[in-house]
């Protein structure tokens, strides 16, 4: 039942003009490769209030059915969807951009692993993301890169594009 004043058309118009069908068409495109949660809830750590993220989408970098490796590497992505009547606008990169800092991986001690040999004095160091064999991962392949992501505003009679960041450090699918 709706409250006295609020009629079907106006809740159907705000539900459309929030995030809601954005955040339900992106979380039913990644439940095929991903756990995923709507509303994801937290509680905030400077206001120690509740709060949510729109989705949180959870996938596993190894095989779980298979033999379990020691380290078990998990992508965690928390996505907050935004609702305007004017578009934002990716621009793609020409080229893959490097991403030796993404993913970021946490808790370990060093940046770095040493790998030494009785056999000589030989030494090689080697990153997290190359002991795990992510370069390789589809994910770092498959999706074009944006360098700039702009919202189109207006402006009197004319459209501009309001810079919101200068570069994107991850993918973003075309």
């Amino acid at each position: 039942m709706l409250g006295a004043g609020i009629t079907e058309p106006d809740l159907a118009s705000a539900i459309q003009h929030s995030g809601y069908p954005l955040q339900t068409v992106i979380a039913n495109s990644l439940r095929s490769s991903f756990t995923v949660q709507d509303e994801w809830g937290y509680i905030d750590r400077d206001t120690k209030e509740l709060r949510t993220v729109d989705i949180f989408a959870q996938r596993s970098l190894y095989d779980i059915h298979g033999e379990q490796p020691r380290v078990r590497p998990i992508l965690n992505l928390l996505i907050e969807c935004k609702q305007s009547d004017l578009p934002y606008v990716f621009l793609l990169s020409p080229n893959q951009p490097s991403l030796r800092e993404f993913p970021v991986i946490a808790g370990l001690a060093q940046d770095e692993i040493k790998v030494t040999t009785d056999d000589s004095a030989s030494t090689w160091n080697f990153s997290h993301i190359d002991l795990l064999g992510l370069e390789t991962h589809q994910f770092f392949h498959e999706p074009n890169y944006c360098y700039t992501l702009s919202k189109c505003v207006r402006k009197g009679g004319l459209w501009n594009f309001r810079e919101a960041s200068r570069t994107i450090p991850s993918s973003c699918p075309s």
